[in-house]
């Protein structure tokens, strides 16, 4: 018979085992629902990188940008999943004590995933400031070329090499070490000992260095704050911007039909910056709660999931944003997808899609 400390250590130890596994909802949420949107998103944005690049029709700055966005939301979600899938399928114990890759591997995902989220913000930003400029100070639009493809195309692609030059130093400093649970090897059939992959070496003699991670940590989270604060401040002044618009109370037809191009393309951008937001914002709270509070990390990962939840359905959600508040993009998908019927170029000349042509 197990005497009573014998009793009340395993009681101990199964406490502190299940601190680390996951969740029944964890576990429906990384198996069942996570998928879905990954794969939903996969989907979606590629049939939107396919949409938006067939026909000079759709080829006007708006759709490059997000074309780029797709690209980056696209990346982001065949790349920063893996890790996830991969400790659950490895064993029991939350991804975020259970990782077990290899280095390189563990560098190129944090490189990857973490540039396309960037570069999806930049992007965000950077259209954002367009729309500014085009609504509220429309001379300096077509002064300056803004409404140039090629100008946009440029555009993303000193996005890309300026991100990805930044985010190269995770592939210098991102690690791994060995983590050791607090019970017996095999305890409940789990190991004491795995791999985690880090931002920096925890290991005595390189603390300068976890340092030095922990500033470019505190300045990327900022300027994710900065960027979400700027874009509300964007679109706060476009609103109010389009209700006062000269060409409101306007009898032109020229007037109301520009009005009603800058009104749609507004709608779909602000829609899609909107959840762009509330997707991100858990997601940057609990980063930085986990790198300037004294919570145990263990108190947290409960709220991980739901957060990377969010994060993911940002990426996979903007295809069905730009359908549901765009005619022209359902027209668009239709004619690929359930073989329809192109509408009349003269009707699509007039749309929302070639508004540059009103600047």
């Amino acid at each position: 018979m197990m005497d009573l400390s014998s009793a009340y250590s395993v009681n101990v130890s199964e406490a502190v085992v299940e601190q680390y596994l996951y969740t029944t909802f964890d576990k429906a949420v990384v198996a069942g629902f996570m998928p879905i949107i990954v794969i939903f998103g996969i989907l979606g944005n590629t049939a939107t990188i396919l949409v938006l690049n067939r026909g000079h029709r759709l080829h006007n700055t708006v759709n490059i940008y997000l074309i780029n966005l797709a690209l980056a939301d696209l990346l982001f979600l065949l790349i920063a999943p893996d890790l996830i899938f991969i400790s659950y399928l490895h064993n029991a114990i939350h991804d975020y004590f259970d990782m077990n890759v290899n280095v390189f591997f563990c560098k190129m995902i944090y490189y990857l995933s973490d540039s396309a989220v960037q570069c999806a913000a930049f992007t965000i930003v950077w259209m954002s400031l367009e729309r500014y400029i085009s609504i509220c100070r429309p001379l300096l639009f077509r002064r300056w070329g803004f409404a140039s493809r090629n100008r946009a195309i440029r555009i993303c692609i000193i996005i890309w090499l300026l991100v990805l030059t930044f985010q190269s130093r995770k592939l210098f400093l991102v690690t791994s070490f060995v983590y050791e649970f607090p019970w017996p090897d095999m305890y409940m059939g789990l190991p004491n000992t795995t791999r985690i992959c880090t931002n920096c070496n925890l290991f005595p003699g390189y603390e300068a260095q976890c340092d030095a991670v922990v500033w470019l940590l505190i300045i990327e989270t900022t300027v994710s704050f900065i960027i979400v604060f700027v874009i509300i401040i964007i679109y706060s002044i476009l609103l109010q911007t389009l209700r006062n618009s000269p060409f409101t109370d306007s009898n032109s037809t020229g007037g109301r039909l520009k009005l009603r191009a800058e009104k749609k393309v507004f709608q779909t951008l602000f829609i899609t910056v909107s959840v762009y937001v509330i997707c991100f914002a858990p997601f940057l709270t609990i980063n930085l709660i986990i790198t300037f509070s004294d919570i145990q990390f263990r108190t947290l990962v409960g709220l991980l999931n739901i957060a990377r939840v969010l994060v993911y359905t940002n990426s996979a959600v903007n295809p069905v944003i730009y359908n549901a508040t765009n005619k022209i993009y359902r027209q668009a998908f239709a004619e690929m997808f359930c073989c329809r019927e192109p509408v009349l170029h003269r009707k699509l000349q007039t749309s929302i899609m070639t508004e540059e042509t009103h600047h």
